[in-house]
């Protein structure tokens, strides 16, 4: 399904497709041209546009109810590795 990208993404990317991996997790899929792509879990995209700003690889994303399908913003935090 295509999204509509939000801020910090929305300048850098043409489109964003959000899909389900497979377990229960959903991931945004960023594209502008067919060598142009790249992408993260949902859950990722949605702190950041919640922060504004892209999070550096050394934080993660983690669900405090251990339920990766709940991506509600309430339920996410940013945690070191």
């Amino acid at each position: 399904m295509i999204i509509e990208l939000q801020e910090p993404f929305k300048s850098k990317w043409e489109k964003g497709y959000l899909v389900d991996d497979g377990d229960g997790r959903k991931r945004v899929i960023f594209y502008s041209s067919p060598d142009k792509r790249d992408g993260m879990t949902y859950a990722r995209y949605l702190m950041c546009v919640q922060l504004g700003y892209i999070l550096p690889t050394e934080l993660e994303v983690d669900h405090k109810n251990d339920n990766k399908a709940d991506d509600r913003i309430e339920n996410l935090q940013v945690l070191t590795k």
